[in-house]
This record gives C-alpha cells, structure tokens and sequence, in this order.
C-alpha cells in the first residue's frame, strides 16, 4: 500500500488525510509491488469464489448513504467507510442467514409469525448495526479518532435510539462473534490504492498527479456505492447497444 504522508496529520498521532504515493526515500520496489498485486488478485479472485448469493446486498445505496454519514460525522478517513461497509454487508447477510436457519429448524408451528417478529428486531437494531460496524472500522483504520462507546452512545441519542453502554458493546461483540473475529478484509479502497501506487511507478515519479486521480477516483467510488444500480445498468446499456433490449438489466435481474 502507498505511504501515508505523516506531515498532513492532525496532531502527532492524527490519522493521514491521503496515502503518499510512490514515496522517494521509503517507496516500495517493484518486486513488492508485484507479489501485492498477485495476492490481492488471488484474494478477490478466492472472495469471489465463495461469496454467498446474499451478500452484495447491503454495500449499497441508501445503506451506503446512511454509512458514509455517520463516518462523516465522526470525521473518520475513507478507509473506515469503505471497511465499515464491507463489514456491515458481510456481518448482515450472515446475521439474517442464522436467524433464518434458527427459525427453520425450530420446532414452532408458527414459524412464519416467528419470523416476522425477528424480522422487525432486526429493523429496529439496524442502526445500531451500523454504529457499530463504523466503531469497529474506526479502531481498523485509526488509533486516533475510534468511536468510544460514549461517543457512539450520544449518536445514538441524538437520532432517538436509547441504547445502554452495555448494549453497545453487546452489539459490537455479536459483530465480531457473528463474523468469527474475520474483519480485516481487503476493500475496495485497498484495490484502488494499489492501482494508482503502480500506475504512478509505471508512469515514472512525478509524471502523474496522483492526489487529482485519487481524489477522482474516490468520489467515482463513493458514486457507484450510492448508486450502483444505476451505475450498472448505464454501463450495461453502454456496452449492449443495439442489444440491449433484449437483455436484462441488473435490477430485472434481481
């Protein structure tokens, strides 16, 4: 990964504003740069692999929106909103998977109602699901500015939810449990980041303004978060042309 460019911290410990790209004096040497490429390309190429049909579900849209808010809010870097998503995405597929089985292997006779009872818990805790993963994705990515309970506490006040500190920590930790403690995953700010590292040292030091096509690239990525379904389908249309009445768009396919 690209350096992060200390001088632009706040304070001594502050988080970096931006990674540093190709770093004169503590840059990375092409053979590095190489093996990281491989691995990241073998590790998405393994996520996709055994990616669950119901993940991919909650890493967009009004979900994404209410995320990068919160991350906002906090002033939190963007790698804690990408890993916060990702977290969420992950940690809410398997949530509602387990509840699911759990209803489906009881013996009640009245499995649908069950059902529809944990259905409405699980609404009514998904903010707090977000809180949380934005903690645990701040405490990833930062030692300086983590959501402390209180802090996370006195969101959750301010958007009308009245949760305990001890509640806090209970949802954190069945985040954690749920995705068996497995939450430093490659997101898609890493592929990113590792791109433009190795376009700017194919390209030659200084011939690129990296930070223009960072910043770009970042707010194209947020894009595509908010409004992956319209992203999709315009590339779709783009690509089919003529055929593309034929076709199924992304969201018919749903």
């Amino acid at each position: 990964m690209p350096l992060s460019e200390t001088r632009k911290c706040d304070g001594i410990f502050g988080t970096p504003l931006e990674p540093l790209f190709n770093n004169v004096e503590n840059g990375t040497n092409p053979e590095i740069l190489q093996d990281w490429l491989i691995n990241m390309a073998v590790t998405n190429s393994e996520t996709l692999k055994s990616e669950e049909k119901s993940e991919n579900i909650f890493n967009h849209g009004h979900w994404a929106h209410c995320i990068f808010l919160m991350c906002d809010r906090f002033e939190l870097p963007h790698q804690t909103k990408f890993a916060a998503l990702e977290l969420f995405d992950r940690f809410m597929a398997r949530h509602i998977n387990d509840l699911y089985a759990h209803v489906q292997n009881s013996g009640s006779s009245k499995k649908k109602s069950d059902w529809a009872c944990i259905l409405d818990r699980v609404k009514n805790q998904t903010f707090l699901r977000i809180v949380s993963c934005c903690q645990i994705a701040s405490k990833l990515t930062s030692h300086y500015k983590v959501i402390t309970v209180k802090r996370a506490r006195k969101c959750l006040l301010e958007a009308g939810y009245s949760y305990s500190n001890e509640s806090i920590i209970q949802s954190e930790m069945r985040i954690l449990k749920t995705l068996q403690y497995n939450v430093s995953q490659v997101s898609c700010l890493d592929f990113l980041e590792m791109l433009l590292e190795i376009l700017g040292h194919n390209a030659g030091r200084g011939v690129l303004d990296l930070k223009v096509y960072y910043d770009t690239a970042i707010k194209i990525l947020s894009l595509v978060c908010l409004n992956r379904h319209e992203v999709y389908d315009r590339l779709y249309l783009n690509t089919a042309g003529i055929c593309a009445g034929v076709l199924v768009s992304s969201q018919e396919q749903k």
